[in-house]
């Protein structure tokens, strides 16, 4: 009788524990699928196919963006590129 209520209490310590696994991988959002959104106004920037890893933009229009991330053990998509910093006035057209 007394290995019975173990094998129950254990049982529910277990359920109760994949219980919270369970809410805080949701609550983390691990298992989520990411969608792809289809932008209309967007295109492609010349420069900047190899990879960028930061915008800033200042209150007059100009964004910097830094380009070229290289990090020992991280692949780098142009090996042969230097890394650098782009400038693009967002409020001309082209």
């Amino acid at each position: 009788m007394g290995r019975l209520v173990a094998v129950g209490l254990l049982g529910i310590a277990l359920a109760l524990l994949g219980e919270r696994l369970l809410a805080l991988r949701n609550r983390l959002k691990a298992s989520r699928e990411v969608e792809s959104v289809d932008l209309p106004h967007c295109h492609l920037i010349k420069g900047i196919e190899a990879g960028s890893e930061d915008i800033d933009i200042l209150p007059n229009g100009l964004a910097f963006f830094s380009v070229g991330l290289k990090f020992p053990g991280l692949h780098s998509f142009a090996p042969d590129k230097p890394g650098g910093i782009l400038m693009m006035d967002l409020k001309k057209k082209k």
